[in-house]
């Protein structure tokens, strides 16, 4: 978001320009920041003619060529004063007819419009909202961090096929409730057991399932990957579920839907992994990660999808009325 402070001015050489051609005009715009918008149009022959922005005496850009080598969004300079200084070498030889007739093709010459510029986040923000919008644009991206989760290891990519098998869940489900089995019937002694010793025991089961050949000190460490990406990815969508649900203002939903969105767009797919290609990509690189964490992670899902589906319908109906009106 910004503030455009000023009228504009209007920096422009003639169209097409000539040999020997040259223009200076230096703007203060009373502004902190400069905002330039070139014409698409704008052109000139690569190493013939050129256009320098100046800010504090010092060149910041320097623009010459075909209409692609000129900014298609509008140009930010740091400075209460631009100086734009463009210059067209002399033609002395027999090339100059040739140059001229090219200056007519793709030397159409420069146009910009100029404007001072203040960043903010919007006009007039009191301190406590300014404040709340930026502690929130922060959280949305640390929560899209937590739901994209670190990428797939090397030995996960080598051995994906197996870890992401029905096979695997199956067996990961059947260790659960051994586990669940051995904590109900085990004695005081036997309770106090580590969790190390817990964890790799676990793994020893699932070293069992067909197509599996990792040893357990191997699969002991991916399947606590397993776990840490789980419970991050459903750290991330309960952060998201809670900014949507508490934030009442539209622009802040709107930011933490961004968001969002670009999380489910980074997410890695599943192709070429076998069977988890049919599964959310939210539990892609997820199994194995133990009962608790995918009871989480589920419900982290169904919440959050629950939620955008209301808020759609929210909409939808408000657009039905409106339509009605």
């Amino acid at each position: 978001d910004f503030a455009l402070t000023t009228p504009p001015a209007v920096f422009e050489t003639a169209h097409p320009y000539t040999d020997d051609c040259a223009a200076e005009q230096t703007l203060s715009l009373g502004a902190t920041c400069v905002w330039l918008r070139f014409d698409p149009r704008c052109a000139t022959l690569e190493g013939e003619a050129r256009l320098e922005v100046e800010s504090d005496g010092a060149v910041v850009h320097s623009l010459s060529g075909p209409p692609a080598n000129w900014p298609r969004s509008p140009l930010v300079v740091v400075g209460a004063s631009v100086t734009l200084h463009f210059v067209s070498k002399a033609r002395k030889s027999a090339k100059a007819t040739r140059h001229s007739s090219a200056r007519l093709e793709r030397g159409w010459g420069v146009a910009c419009v100029v404007r001072g510029f203040e960043p903010c986040f919007g006009p007039a923000l009191p301190v406590l909202l300014d404040a709340h919008t930026a502690a929130l644009f922060l959280s949305a991206r640390y929560a899209t961090t937590l739901v994209v989760a670190e990428p797939l290891s090397p030995e996960e990519r080598a051995h994906a096929a197996a870890l992401e098998s029905d096979a695997m869940e199956e067996a990961e489900a059947r260790a659960a409730e051994q586990e669940e089995k051995r904590t109900r019937d085990s004695t005081a002694g036997s309770a106090n057991e580590g969790a190390d010793e817990g964890a790799n025991r676990g793994a020893a089961m699932l070293c069992g399932v067909p197509g599996v050949v990792l040893p357990p000190r191997l699969l002991h460490p991916l399947l606590e990957k397993r776990r840490r990406r789980a419970t991050a990815r459903a750290t991330g969508l309960e952060a998201m579920v809670r900014m949507l649900e508490h934030d009442q203002l539209p622009s802040h939903r709107k930011q933490v839907l961004a968001h969002l969105a670009s999380a489910m767009q980074r997410l890695e797919p599943a192709t070429g992994y076998g069977t988890a290609r049919r599964r959310s990509l939210f539990f892609f690189g997820c199994s194995g990660c133990g009962e608790p964490c995918r009871s989480r992670l589920r419900a982290a899902v169904v919440g959050t999808f629950s939620l955008l589906t209301s808020h759609l319908m929210r909409e939808l109906e408000l657009t039905l009325e409106e339509a009605e009106r």
